[in-house]
């Protein structure tokens, strides 16, 4: 008996043929979408992936939502560059960090991030 594995936003994934730790950004009805540091390249990436819960495993659970506000240090819960808020909304939060040269800014909901 094949057991499903229940996702919630927030939640850290990788898949099971291994690559980077994933934060779910979004949960739609069979599909999601993850955030990872790609540290090659300083960026955070993102991708949907639709109908393939069962190519991930959980590394960690989302308890609650924590609430930001400006000025918090901030990083992916599945790992990534220390990040300074620059606004919150309750939906949605915005971070910069420095990579070289380059200022980043990232739109994220609360649950894919964690306090430093």
């Amino acid at each position: 008996m094949t057991t499903t594995l229940t996702l919630t936003e927030g939640d850290v994934v990788r898949l099971k043929s291994g690559g980077p730790r994933m934060t779910i950004r979004n949960i739609y009805g069979k599909g999601f979408e993850v955030d990872w540091y790609d540290a090659a390249n300083g960026t955070i990436r993102d991708l949907c992936v639709l109908y393939a819960k069962d190519l991930f495993e959980r590394l960690d659970v989302v308890v609650s939502p924590p609430e930001f506000k400006i000025g918090d240090w901030v990083t992916l819960r599945s790992g990534g560059p220390e990040m300074v808020v620059v606004a919150a909304d309750g939906d949605w939060v915005t971070a910069r960090w420095q990579s070289g040269k380059d200022l980043n800014t990232v739109n994220l909901p609360p649950t894919s991030l964690t306090r430093v």
